[in-house]
């Protein structure tokens, strides 16, 4: 109710009061009833007006600390995954038992006794041991046919492995993109939080307060705040400047967060179909490997990881428990 509303609410009362009879006495009590009743009306909409306020910067912070929470689990994800080593093993032809035991074939058919033996070092370059292969083969002890199957083999697994290493550098340059973009939005989560909670005079930032259980202290804090604004109405005067300042001060707040929501729920749709196309990527390895029965073991670690990441991104990261009834308070209040 701004001043406006509230003089004219008086003037119509006053009107009303002295319509109402021609007794003084009666005019007295009719019209002092009436704008005791038009004050207190006042003084319980302002109130009201407080709480909603309350309601709606209280789920605020309680959105914030969850989605903190979130990213700080899938920022802790990144820091401990071991793609790289990984992506080098599963790339690498010499991981394949089958590459080594066509090696070995092709070596012990040579003719020549007076080959040169390679360098334990250039051994295990997967290139030069296969250029080493390819020209060993041509003077195998072995038949032409016998040959030719082993180059085969040997050439299924290398296809294999080429097309592997462009698949699996392009996942790990792109959870290297998502990996910072979650940095980046924890930072700036941690930084939201700092700023809401000073409006209600809290300095603790969010790592602080997990570490030492600050939240009693900043439900204290805000406790006081919304009460010592509901002590300071005076049905007597005019909405001030204060209070004015102290409501942009929370709906400002407000609109962060959900500024912020957007961007954390546009980053965990574009996260999901991400490792959605890692997820087929691997699984199309496994579907089409028949280069080799058995692919190396960190394949099935690298394999397993997609598929946790991917459920998390389906399931945990999103926002379901956000857009309920906490949601549609912290926006238009109970």
């Amino acid at each position: 109710m701004n001043k406006n509303s509230f003089f004219f609410g008086i003037s119509i009362l006053v009107i009303l009061a002295f319509g109402s009879t021609s007794e003084e006495g009666q005019i007295d009590k009719i019209t002092s009833e009436r704008i005791e009743n038009f004050f207190q009306n006042y003084l319980k909409d302002q109130q009201d007006l407080i709480e909603i306020r309350r309601g709606r910067y209280q789920d605020g912070i309680d959105i914030v600390k969850t989605l903190y929470e979130k990213l700080l689990d899938l920022d802790h994800h990144y820091a401990s995954q071991s793609m790289t080593q990984e992506i080098e093993t599963i790339s690498n032809p010499l991981s394949y038992a089958e590459f080594n035991a066509n090696l070995e074939n092709i070596k012990n058919s040579i003719k020549s006794k007076k080959s040169v033996d390679l360098p334990q070092s250039l051994e295990h370059n997967p290139f030069i041991s296969l250029g080493y292969t390819l020209i060993s083969s041509l003077f195998g002890n072995s038949s032409t046919k016998e040959r030719t199957e082993t180059i085969s083999r040997v050439s299924c697994i290398l296809d294999m492995t080429i097309q592997l290493h462009s698949d699996l550098k392009l996942i790990y340059h792109e959870t290297e993109v998502m990996k910072n973009s979650c940095s980046a939005l924890l930072l700036e989560c941690e930084k939201l939080f700092s700023q809401i909670v000073s409006t209600v005079d809290f300095d603790q930032d969010i790592k602080e307060c997990r570490k030492n259980d600050g939240w009693e202290e900043l439900q204290y804090k805000l406790d006081e705040y919304f009460e010592a604004r509901i002590n300071t109405i005076n049905p007597h005067a005019s909405y001030g400047k204060e209070s004015l300042k102290d409501d942009v001060d929370i709906d400002f707040s407000i609109n962060r967060i959900t500024y912020f929501l957007e961007r954390y729920e546009e980053f965990i749709i574009e996260s999901e179909s991400q490792y959605q196309k890692f997820r087929d990527i691997i699984l199309r390895y496994e579907a089409q490997s028949l280069c080799t029965e058995n692919l190396p073991k960190e394949y099935q670690a690298l394999k397993s990881d997609i598929e946790s990441v991917a459920s998390k991104f389906k399931n945990a990261y999103k926002l379901s428990e956000l857009k309920g009834s906490k949601l549609k308070t912290m926006l238009y209040g109970k």
